[in-house]
């Protein structure tokens, strides 16, 4: 699934990742809906997942931003999820990328997301996703959890 619109984070407050598009669902493990409440996965059968992600974002600006990504499960986050990255601003090259991949022991009605958030910043202009190239990937093994 990845996200083909452009989000836009403009202060520390968080921000679920929106997923848009999908390439392929397999509705047997995990329902996603692109239209209503596009940032929730939900999962249909317990068992271990290997949730990837990777959220690219452009700083058109010249000022400093450190950004964060988070999972999320039934709201709460998942401490060793969490990515950051830095951009120095636009002279000095405005594209910055989080990534993370984790295996996470789910059960069914889990419901999982990314959350971004800024956490520093020197000025407030905003800071946005690269929809297209905004990326979630999900692998299972269902049933296979203690």
């Amino acid at each position: 699934t990845n996200n083909s619109t452009t989000q836009a984070m403009s202060s520390i407050s968080e921000v679920d990742i929106d997923w848009k598009t999908q390439l392929h669902k397999d509705s047997t493990y995990f329902t996603h809906s692109t239209s209503s409440n596009p940032d929730n996965i939900t999962v249909v059968k317990s068992g271990y997942y290997e949730i990837s992600y990777n959220v690219i974002l452009d700083n058109i600006a010249t000022n400093r931003k450190s950004v964060s990504m988070i999972i999320k499960k039934d709201g709460t986050a998942i401490p060793y999820t969490k990515s950051f990255a830095y951009s120095r601003g636009a002279a000095y090259g405005d594209q910055i990328n989080c990534h993370m991949k984790a295996c996470l022991d789910l059960d069914a009605g889990d419901v999982i997301k990314v959350t971004g958030k800024i956490e520093h910043q020197d000025e407030t202009t905003s800071i946005s996703t690269l929809g297209e190239a905004c990326t979630i990937v999900i692998n299972g093994w269902p049933e296979t959890h203690a």
